[in-house]
């Protein structure tokens, strides 16, 4: 008779209370596993940030799109393309550039102060023929067919398989702002894995 009755959930809760109120190392416990995740998602907080960080201002991932640059880089694979120190860039060097308001890879032939002309489907630089090992003769003049004065801070792009490029013999030259990375590696497909000069 004197008894105390319990529902199943009331003994349950009445249970822990006497556990807890005889045992100070559980509400320490559970503080303790409170801070071990908060310190987990601030971990992940950070980790987060320094990559957004990292891409913002140093590398970006970007991909081939199209045959333009055939053969030496095919439509899907993936590069980095590095974001700093990109005011000195070198003729050979593939580059990405935004062109009215789109990305484009495509490869440096003409630098600065230089005079650029494709005569009998081959490249001229300041009337010397071009020998590289990137570009093939091409039907494709654009504005090229005529002498192209680069300015001090203009460069003439190229996609290596020439004839089916749309590049600066289409918008003409593209000044260093327009420049937005060079690429430095690319990593997939993987049997394609390598560090780009």
């Amino acid at each position: 008779m004197g008894n105390k009755r319990y529902s199943l959930d009331e003994k349950g809760v009445a249970y822990q209370d006497n556990n807890s109120a005889g045992d100070p190392g559980a509400s320490c416990g559970k503080r303790n596993n409170n801070m071990m995740g908060y310190k987990k998602f601030l971990a992940l907080i950070s980790i987060f940030s320094f990559i957004c960080c990292f891409r913002a201002c140093f590398l970006d991932r970007v991909i081939v799109s199209g045959s333009s640059m055939d053969p030496a880089y095919s439509d899907g694979d993936v590069m980095w393309a590095r974001k700093f120190a990109i005011d000195n860039v070198e003729r050979y060097q593939v580059v990405v550039a935004k062109i009215n308001g789109l990305l484009v890879i495509k490869r440096v032939i003409g630098l600065p102060n230089e005079q650029l002309q494709i005569i009998d489907g081959h490249v001229y630089i300041n009337g010397t023929i071009l020998e590289d090992d990137y570009g093939y003769p091409t039907k494709k003049y654009g504005c090229a067919a005529s002498v192209v004065s680069l300015g001090e801070t203009e460069y003439f792009l190229m996609g290596d398989n020439r004839d089916e490029s749309m590049d600066c013999r289409t918008w003409g030259a593209v000044d260093i702002e327009n420049i937005k990375g060079i690429v430095v590696f690319r990593f997939f497909p993987f049997w394609k894995i390598q560090a780009i000069k």
